[in-house]
């Protein structure tokens, strides 16, 4: 009788073979046809009551792993939409300062020079001065901006010898 109720309940559930599924419905058809009593009433009744809470039970658990996952998959496009959103606004800010860095190193490119540890350097600068720096020396300057109205140099780090060639007009700082 347990396997019975246990080939019923599978039945109910969906999870028959072919021939079970097939077994179950021809005795569907004989005791539909022929009226005869396999199992009695009470078992009848019984084994009714409880395949149909194991139906709602079932059609319950489909149904909140329903719910679950269409509010997994609408979480899973608000995060989308929200990552979209951040890459968009990080793509036009950087897009705006990049134009905006780009007027500014036009205008204010800065060249660096350095000397190593084991050798000296002669530098000759567009107006003709010169720049003798020693061992482990590094000067910064404009680039494009050196001969405009001011000749601008740093002395980042170290010594250096400067030949400057003398204009009233355009001074040399360093």
């Amino acid at each position: 009788m347990n396997r019975l109720k246990k080939l019923f309940s599978d039945y109910v559930r969906g999870k028959t073979t072919t021939t079970e599924k097939r077994i179950v419905e021809l005795w569907y058809d004989k005791k539909a046809s022929a009226h005869t009593d396999i199992i009695s009433d009470e078992e009848a009744e019984v084994f009714s009551k409880q395949a149909w809470s194991e139906f709602v039970l079932l059609r319950n658990k489909q149904s909140s792993a329903t719910t679950r996952n269409a509010l997994l998959a609408f979480g899973g496009l608000v995060a989308a939409a929200m990552v979209l959103f951040v890459v968009v606004l990080n793509f036009s800010f950087s897009k705006k300062n990049n134009r905006d860095e780009g007027m500014l190193t036009t205008e204010m490119r800065i060249s660096r020079q350095f000397t190593t540890q084991d050798r000296m350097k002669k530098i000759t600068l567009p107006d003709g001065s010169k720049i003798f720096m020693n061992l482990g020396t590094s000067i910064s300057m404009y680039e494009g901006k050196f001969n405009a109205h001011q000749r601008e140099i740093w002395l980042d780090e170290g010594e250096a010898f400067f030949e400057v060639i003398k204009n009233v007009n355009r001074p040399f700082i360093i």
